[in-house]
């Protein structure tokens, strides 16, 4: 189950039960120390400016006190939330995971997480290209866990650790996602795949149907613009003109259910059975 009882200690019977510790990670936090001395910087300059310039007229000393307390102001606060968050941390063990933020622990087995919403923004650095994940993720409990967001794009080390974060959480968590999404169909159900759902017969995508066997692939893409974009979900569509439908990765829960649903489903389904 997931436990939030504050700070928990590294050797409590919940982290315990989570096993050895595979990896540890810092949160991305898109204070950096570049922010703090750019917001610093323009405070000390209007102060100077104030201090320096000879025209005292009232109307100039409200604007540049203003400005002053102002930056001043943004980077106390910026300050003090990098001070805030400097012990937060991702933990990867070999059970289960541990989200340590705001001076609390999250708890969460790989049982307990029912679903993955992976997003993904891209940024071109010369000839290459990076990719910078955030994710959500669903538990038994009805809990909401995040983990980076876009603007961990900018921040370099967050990169490679992002996405091993991504990696073992959609690894270890597979298993059971699938055997759930498998069951739920057996029984006639329909499983939602965020903005489009599937049957034992077919997907609906923005409330138009298709056969398993209509949907030749589904596909992710980068397209990008001035140098940076968003992960996208291509799904190809036959029939007498062929189509593209075009989804945000992070439109779509559990991308990767998706995928080898389609691949197992498509065989048993012939071209618009629906």
């Amino acid at each position: 189950m997931l436990h939030q009882p504050g700070i928990t200690d590294a050797n409590s019977a919940s982290t315990q039960s989570l096993g050895s510790v595979i990896s540890i990670h810092r949160h991305p936090s898109a204070c950096s120390k570049l922010l703090i001395s750019l917001f610093g910087g323009l405070a000390l300059l209007f102060l100077i400016l104030l201090i320096a310039i000879e025209s005292k007229s009232m109307q100039f000393l409200a604007i540049h006190i203003a400005f002053t307390l102002g930056f001043a102001m943004i980077t106390t606060l910026l300050i003090w939330f990098r001070r805030a968050r400097r012990n937060d941390r991702f933990i990867l063990h070999e059970n289960g995971l541990r989200i340590c933020k705001w001076g609390q622990d999250t708890i969460v087995k790989w049982e307990e997480i029912t679903s993955i919403i992976r997003g993904e923004m891209n940024c071109r650095h010369g000839a290459a290209i990076s990719t910078s994940p955030f994710l959500k993720l669903k538990t038994k409990l009805g809990q909401t866990l995040k983990i980076g967001s876009v603007w961990s794009s900018v921040i370099g080390n967050w990169i490679e650790a992002g996405n091993e974060l991504a990696d073992v959480i959609d690894e270890r968590t597979f298993s059971h996602r699938w055997k759930q999404c498998l069951a739920d169909l057996e029984r006639g159900a329909i499983v939602r795949f965020g903005s489009l759902s599937a049957t034992r017969n077919g997907l609906t995508i923005k409330n138009k149907e298709y056969s398993w066997g209509d949907v030749e692939e589904i596909s992710q893409h980068v397209t990008l613009i001035n140098g940076q974009g968003a992960t996208e979900v291509l799904l190809y569509i036959k029939g007498r003109r062929w189509s593209i439908q075009r989804l945000q990765l992070f439109q779509i829960v559990d991308y990767k259910i998706l995928r080898g649903l389609h691949a197992a489903m498509a065989r048993a389904n012939p071209v618009g059975s629906l």
